[in-house]
């Protein structure tokens, strides 16, 4: 059953639902040019060291003068624990320096 926290400045994004047991979250608004390995080194600025399992970035392949590989903007993460999947989502949408991210539910959970 979701449980809406009580909203306290900087500590979740609006419209945030913590769901018991959930893991997985999607975190949309990146930069075009973000892939796997700038996702994992911003989880571990983050102080996620050691608590996911999982990055998915989906990509589309961009052709030119150079074959290239675009983000559509969104990563998949999954972590090992509910507790720190519940953290990220407080922290994740702050901790970007670029663009204003936003961390969500992801609709399909991993295990």
């Amino acid at each position: 059953r979701p449980v809406v926290p009580r909203r306290r400045a900087g500590s979740a994004p609006p419209g945030a639902r913590f769901e018991v047991g959930r893991t997985t979250l999607m975190i949309k608004g990146l930069a075009r040019r973000d892939n796997v390995q700038s996702v994992y080194e911003e989880l571990l600025e983050a102080g996620f060291e050691g608590s996911f399992n999982f990055i998915f970035v989906p990509v589309e392949r961009v052709t030119g003068e150079a074959l290239r590989y675009k983000s559509f903007g969104l990563a998949f993460v999954n972590f090992c624990s509910p507790e720190t999947a519940e953290q990220a989502l407080r922290t994740l949408f702050i901790a970007r320096r670029r663009r204003a991210a936003v961390a969500q539910w992801a609709a399909l959970q991993g295990q």
